[in-house]
């Protein structure tokens, strides 16, 4: 059903059928095993491009299941970051941070484990932190006493997240 008739010279099935026809015409005499050992061939022959048939589908399906998932992952990405920085005026620094390395962060995270695991949640608190340190309240001494303990551990996550993304 699916043979090209345009395509003989590059079609296996058309060669191999070839073949087969001209074994019988040029070895055949009076022996008919000959049809029997051709039979077996033919047989090794089909079973091993169905394998072959059903490995391509394989990888094919597999390859675009990957294109979907990962698809999903930048939108995600991108819809939490936009969730946290529209509608607010941040440092150009803090936000090419995010937009052009934190990303890729967020996007391993959610291609890996998923939304629901312990390192998405804690890329996204890196977002949420870094937001958070360069937004301060006015006249807040607490605020400036809590910074001071977060932004050891805020930095040492950027840069820690950065470079494991090569950024």
């Amino acid at each position: 059903v699916g043979w090209d008739e345009q395509a003989k010279s590059s079609d296996q099935l058309y060669k191999k059928l070839e073949e087969t026809v001209f074994t019988i015409l040029n070895d055949f005499n009076d022996d008919i095993s000959l049809f029997d050992s051709l039979l077996e061939d033919f047989e090794s022959f089909y079973a091993e491009q169905q394998t072959r048939v059903t490995a391509v589908d394989t990888r094919t399906r597999e390859a675009e299941e990957n294109r979907a998932r990962a698809d999903m992952a930048r939108t995600i990405v991108q819809q939490a970051l936009n969730r946290r920085l529209n509608g607010r005026k941040l440092p150009f620094a803090v936000v090419r941070i995010l937009q052009e390395g934190w990303r890729h962060v967020l996007y391993l995270a959610c291609l890996k484990e998923g939304t629901e695991s312990e390192s998405w949640r804690q890329a996204v608190k890196v977002v949420d932190a870094l937001i958070w340190s360069v937004m301060p309240p006015k006249d807040d001494a607490q605020w400036v006493d809590r910074l001071r303990s977060v932004a050891p551990k805020l930095s040492n996550s950027l840069r820690k997240g950065l470079v494991s993304v090569h950024f």
